[in-house]
């Protein structure tokens, strides 16, 4: 196979076609020298190298547009620079899985979209391969789609986690507001299949604090009553009031401690 190479210019190295500023932000101090990446890569179409001049020493490293095979079946398609995967590009996982999206030095990060094989899918901010930042992950299996803020690939910040609910197309239910690590925390509302629904407070993905429920329905039978006051684990506790709202503007109030 023949080689092309290209030259160093002012520190950094142009192997596709970018401007001068893309071309500084991949310094020819942060590369991978071809007999490295060997180790892992089998096979690359459109080959291609650059020299690299560093302590006197001349090395070779890979700088394309193209296709490559890693020996272990994973597949990337997109721009490499300085042996490296860097901008866009297309990682196919021996298993199925397919990450699109923004690569720098060989990791994913920046604004892509996971797909798994059964159906799963997350596009949105990368960083190292987790979810860091905004981003949307649907799972059509269970029928729930999470579009909020990301942190070390679990939910933190604000969010909407909804659900699909058969039959009930136009009904939203799910829960908006804040989280942390992964689980409901600080101010949010929760809208259950009934109608039923919560706005207040949580803590470890539970009713905690100052918050108030809404009831429309107890079971089968339509009803209109609602709690203001203290919970603690999903239950009523501490000082509160119930109010049952009657459409003949007879309503009845227990102000109680739980």
């Amino acid at each position: 196979t023949t080689e092309i190479y290209t030259r160093s210019i002012v520190g950094s190295v142009r192997c596709v076609q970018e401007t001068d500023d893309q071309a500084a932000m991949y310094s020819q101090n942060d590369f991978l020298p071809i007999n490295l990446t060997s180790l892992v890569i089998k096979d690359w179409s459109n080959p291609k190298l650059q020299e690299i001049t560093r302590r006197a020493e001349v090395y070779k490293a890979m700088c394309w547009k193209g296709t490559a095979t890693f020996h272990d079946g994973h597949t990337y398609t997109g721009t490499m620079r300085n042996g490296k995967m860097n901008g866009d590009g297309k990682f196919t996982w021996k298993d199925g899985t397919v990450y699109e999206g923004k690569f720098r030095k060989n990791e994913i990060t920046g604004r892509g979209k996971y797909t798994w094989t059964d159906g799963t899918t997350y596009e949105g901010e990368v960083k190292d391969g987790i979810r860091n930042g905004k981003g949307v992950f649907i799972n059509p299996k269970e029928g729930y789609k999470y579009e909020g803020e990301w942190k070390n690939g679990l939910r933190h910040g604000k969010g909407i986690l909804s659900y699909q609910i058969e039959g009930e197309q136009t009904q939203f239910t799910g829960y908006e507001g804040m989280w942390k690590e992964g689980e409901k925390s600080g101010q949010g509302k929760y809208i259950y299949p009934t109608g039923n629904y919560y706005e207040g407070e949580w803590s470890h993905n539970m009713r905690n604090g100052q918050g108030t429920m809404h009831w429309i329905r107890m079971g089968n039978k339509l009803t209109n009553e609602k709690y203001v006051g203290q919970w603690k684990d999903d239950l009523q506790s501490g000082f509160g009031t119930h109010i049952w709202l009657d459409e003949r503007s007879q309503n009845k109030i227990l102000r109680n401690r739980y």
